[in-house]
């Protein structure tokens, strides 16, 4: 009798506690973790996009021999993949201690089209409101965005002699014509048909056109173009005036079955067009480099604490 009663005692209870209530504009504000997970919705381009928020800070510091991601045949492509990077690594060590790489506010996005009558999945994301820190890689090939900025003094040779000038320029992932090439790149460089913005003399403002990877006129003769294996780490971030990089938005991995859009125009975030397949959006802070660290690359930052002769120390 005394466990009969206590059984029913606490299904009584069990029941009462599960009962759900909508809580009070105050008592939401008291409460932690209100937005630990968010589902969001929205459409455009003709698809529907649904998007699962977590509200996290994650913070790690990792080394992977390999990432391939996109290992398939590729009409006109000679990599095999679409993404391949050796010895992956997130976060570094400096002075003896781990500096690692830092994200917040996790996502996964998937997008649908059910403009047939049938939903299908068209493309599939995972990426981070926020990211800082250093990112380390052998690159073998690339598809994606990676932000760089050339600027530095370039030789300029003319009837009066040689000289320096001050010249700027963005540049993309190419191919080895200096073409736009954002699929299973190997290079980076200054795209044909880009102006070089130079400044002669200290105050003469000049435009040098681009072409086949080579700057041409005003007496420059410059390769504009660079392998990607020749840069083993990146500041993923918002570069500041100071040289140290803050949070930046933007890092994202994603596979898609067609050539799409990802971002919520109606957020006010910046749309990215990526392409079937897999794509990696690599928000680096606009990596200005000067010609001489454009040739020679970037040397890579120590991601293991002790050489195995691997080229991670």
């Amino acid at each position: 009798m005394k466990h009969s009663a206590l059984i029913i005692f606490l299904m009584w209870t069990l029941r009462s506690v599960a009962q759900m209530q909508a809580l009070s504009e105050e008592e939401m504000t008291d409460s932690i973790g209100q937005a630990f997970v968010k589902l969001e919705q929205y459409q455009q381009d003709g698809l529907k996009f649904s998007r699962l928020d977590f509200g996290l800070d994650v913070i790690v510091q990792l080394n992977a021999d390999r990432l391939v991601l996109g290992e398939y045949p590729r009409l006109g492509e000679n990599q095999a993949a679409d993404i391949h990077f050796d010895n992956f690594a997130l976060g570094h060590i400096e002075d003896g201690k781990i500096v690692p790489f830092e994200m917040k506010d996790p996502f996964i996005e998937w997008a649908y089209d059910d403009s047939s009558g049938r939903t299908q999945l068209t493309g599939l994301r995972f990426g981070f409101g926020d990211s800082k820190g250093k990112m380390s890689f052998d690159i073998k090939s690339l598809t994606g965005n990676i932000d760089v900025l050339l600027k530095g003094n370039y030789a300029a040779d003319t009837w009066l002699g040689t000289f320096n000038v001050d010249a700027k320029s963005r540049a993309n992932l190419v191919d080895a014509n200096g073409n736009l090439d954002p699929i299973r790149a190997t290079l980076v460089g200054v795209s044909n048909g880009t102006s070089f913005d130079a400044v002669a003399f200290g105050f003469i403002p000049i435009s040098l056109p681009v072409d086949n990877c080579r700057v041409t006129g005003f007496g420059v003769n410059d390769n504009v173009c660079f392998s990607l294996a020749n840069y083993k780490s990146l500041d993923v971030g918002e570069k500041k005036a100071d040289g140290s990089f803050d949070f930046a938005s933007g890092l994202f991995l994603s596979f898609q079955s067609r050539d799409m859009r990802w971002g919520d125009i109606s957020k006010g975030e910046s749309l990215v067009q990526t392409y079937k397949g897999a794509f990696f959006n690599i928000p680096n802070g606009s990596l200005t480099l000067t010609p001489e660290q454009a040739l020679n690359g970037i040397p890579r930052a120590q991601t293991e604490f002790i050489d195995r002769g691997i080229g991670r120390f």
